[in-house]
């Protein structure tokens, strides 16, 4: 049966557009669209409607097709989404890719029923039960010279009750209510053309098992596609070598020269109002020291992979109650290559959740590393952090590792010290004591630190210059800690300090290094370079800081367009939404409107036929109440055929021939009757009556 034909019931369209409101998250859209698509049964007005008129409606919503498919797909990562298509050297870049354009194309169906709306609506208020086909093709349109067949086209209800159906089904989790609303619109969709030689029972119970199955389809296929995105991430994450910066720390201990001294803004942070920004943002933790290196000890198979929730952006770190506001975080992941879109995050201490965070796999390591495996070149997220909370593993043999070329230094400066005995606590502020009262930050080392009579660079920094920068302050308290029992690790990353109301910005000289102590029970930071140094540092800045600070600007909202991290989209709706409107109204302005005649009943409508008044009913009439009235299906031949032998009829065939006549040529000549053959049929008319009567 052709679905054109099907005569839609009253208010599917307007119960299918509430439901695909509930379900997508669109109900006050739908709503006010139910109302108008369903308010078109109540107002008597119609627009004249012609071809050319819908294919402007059509050219419309291709239109508004074509700019929400620009607007979805632009949703994640902007431009940058549609280019890892091509990145054929690159596997996972294409992995997400192709994930990102899946979200954009379901974002599309789910707006499929605001799309196409006004062609729905253009149809229900006009005169016009179908849509001509030559309006849906421009390759139609050209042939002008083939017009369709007369009545054909599209019958819009059904195609768009199926619009609001996919819309809503796209649906993260398969529900029953969904899925029981969704059965109850397409029963009653499909009453209308139900089979008739089949019981109603027997209907029912086909499309119950029917939906049934598809039910229990919809969830494990629901339930593979989740075990495979999961079993999918983790294969990809094989291939996705580790950063250097996660594993090991290269320091500058023992170089000569000026280092540090780069302006670049590398991160910026804003803070929650009225809250201090954080003093530090960790990026890594080390534990074994190989000079000049600081290792991880650890393998690239001690990642675990965060689990994020359905929305792909917020992952869960750490399992604790939030107690501060977000700190939000831009910067760029700072690997090469085929790593240019992996990087470690700077984070907080005591790091619980992440969001808007755009990354296709995020792991973590023992030692507090936050790691996105594959991601935009610019990330912009929010840090949840709580005092107390930590991802870090309690400390073991290896966070009380001392070098053996290192020992007898650290042995004299213990002794100097005189460390035995204290707590863990009082250690630590002994050695703030002792380095606060004897050295000094500077980024400045002139002389070679060679190894005369073994003693190391960090042996010269401890017995005798006592001068040098973070990493030198930050591997001296580790390796003490240490050797007096303390657990201890090496962390990187950077200070916070450079404010500008409730934002920072975070430049390459303020990375730093510092230490990471087990004190009561707990991992602490334990900084102990000097205050200074960020004052020595920012007195070193070059006095064109300023221009290099304006060019990052332009550069970091360009990386922020670039990889979808910005309103511009919020933006550029609007501006889609005004040119809409204007097209809109010049589309509808002074169409003219007319009223829609009432649906007549058949004695009515045969009323207002030409020849209705044809005062041969009157004779016909009488013959119906005699008998002799035409049959159902009958022709007017066929039935004069038949009563034509009826004795009745015998005294006014020849008359009866004559009305027959004049009657054909009153209801069917283009030209009707002139007032004279009106007045035969008048005067024909009445003599076979009376003749009918006196022969009763």
């Amino acid at each position: 049966m052709d679905m054109n034909a099907w005569k839609a019931p009253p208010l599917l369209l307007g119960a299918a557009l509430l439901f695909w409101g509930w379900q997508s998250g669109f109900l006050p859209a739908g709503v006010g669209m139910a109302a108008v698509l369903e308010g078109a049964r109540f107002v008597p007005l119609r627009w004249e409607w012609s071809e050319k008129d819908f294919r402007r409606v059509w050219d419309f919503c291709s239109v508004l097709f074509v700019l929400a498919s620009l607007y979805a797909f632009t949703s994640n990562e902007g431009p940058a989404a549609v280019a890892g298509l091509l990145e054929n050297a690159n596997p996972a870049r294409q992995r997400q890719a192709v994930e990102q354009a899946t979200v954009a194309a379901l974002d599309l169906f789910r707006w499929l029923p605001m799309i196409f709306f006004v062609l729905a609506a253009a149809q229900a208020y006009s005169h016009c039960e179908r849509i001509p086909w030559r309006v849906l093709s421009w390759l139609w349109r050209r042939r002008q010279t083939e017009p369709g067949r007369p009545g054909g086209g599209l019958n819009m209800v059904y195609p768009y009750f199926g619009s609001c159906l996919l819309g809503a089904g796209i649906t993260s989790q398969p529900s029953l209510t969904f899925y029981l609303g969704e059965c109850g619109l397409l029963g009653w969709a499909l009453w209308a053309g139900r089979p008739r030689r089949y019981g109603v029972g027997v209907w029912a119970g086909m499309v119950a098992g029917a939906m049934s199955l598809g039910f229990a389809l919809q969830l494990g296929f629901a339930a593979a596609a989740r075990w495979a995105n999961l079993q999918g991430a983790r294969w990809l994450s094989q291939y996705l070598v580790a950063g250097a910066d996660a594993m090991e720390s290269q320091t500058a201990m023992g170089d000569l020269g000026r280092v540090k001294l780069s302006g670049r803004v590398v991160m910026r942070v804003q803070m929650p109002p009225g809250e201090p920004p954080p003093p530090r943002l960790r990026e890594a933790s080390y534990r074994l020291f190989k000079f000049p290196i600081w290792i991880g000890a650890g393998k690239a198979g001690d990642f675990g992979y965060l689990q994020y929730e359905t929305n792909h952006t917020t992952w869960e770190v750490a399992a604790a109650p939030l107690t501060n506001g977000p700190v939000r975080i831009a910067q760029y992941l700072t690997g090469r290559g085929e790593d240019a879109r992996r990087g470690v995050l700077a984070l907080p201490q005591g790091i619980v959740r992440l969001e808007h965070l755009s990354a296709f796999v995020v792991s973590t390591n023992p030692l507090g590393v936050v790691r996105v495996d594959e991601g935009p070149g610019l990330v912009v997220y929010d840090a949840y952090h709580a005092p107390g909370s930590t991802i870090d593993a309690p400390p073991d043999d290896r966070d009380l590792d001392v070098p053996a070329a290192e020992r007898a230094a650290l042995e004299q400066a213990a002794s100097e010290l005189a460390l035995d005995g204290l707590a863990p606590l009082q250690i630590v502020d002994s050695l703030a004591a002792w380095f606060d009262a004897n050295f000094q930050y500077t980024t400045w080392l002139p002389q070679p630190h060679r190894r005369p009579d073994g003693v190391t660079a960090l042996g010269r920094f401890l017995l005798d210059d006592r001068r040098g920068h973070c990493e030198f302050f930050a591997t001296a308290t580790v390796l003490l800690l240490r050797h007096a029992g303390v657990p201890a690790r090496y962390a990187v990353g950077y200070a916070v300090h450079e404010s500008r109301g409730d934002r920072c910005v975070v430049r390459a000289r303020d990375a730093h290094a510092w230490c990471l102590a087990w004190v009561g029970d707990a991992w602490r930071d334990v900084d102990l370079t000097p205050p200074s140094w960020q004052t020595i540092e920012a007195q070193q800045a070059s006095s064109f800081e300023w221009l290099a600070d304006a060019w990052a600007r332009v550069h970091f909202e360009f990386a922020k367009w670039r990889w979808g991290q910005t309103a511009w989209r919020r933006h550029l709706l609007w501006i889609i939404v005004a040119v809409l409107f204007l097209l809109l109204v010049r589309l509808f302005w002074q169409k003219p409107w007319k009223r829609l005649r009432p649906r007549l009943s058949p004695a009515r409508a045969r009323a207002l036929l030409p020849g209705a008044n044809s005062e041969f009913f009157l004779v016909e009439q009488h013959l119906a109440r005699g008998g002799a009235g035409r049959r159902p299906g009958e022709t007017w031949l066929d039935w004069l055929g038949r009563v034509w032998t009826d004795a009745r009829v015998a005294p006014v065939r020849e008359r009866l021939r004559l009305l027959v006549d004049l009657h054909h040529r009153y209801r069917f000549d283009p030209l009707g009757l002139g007032p004279r053959d009106r007045a035969a049929l008048r005067s024909a008319a009445r003599e076979c009556l009376e003749q009918l009567k006196r022969a009763c």
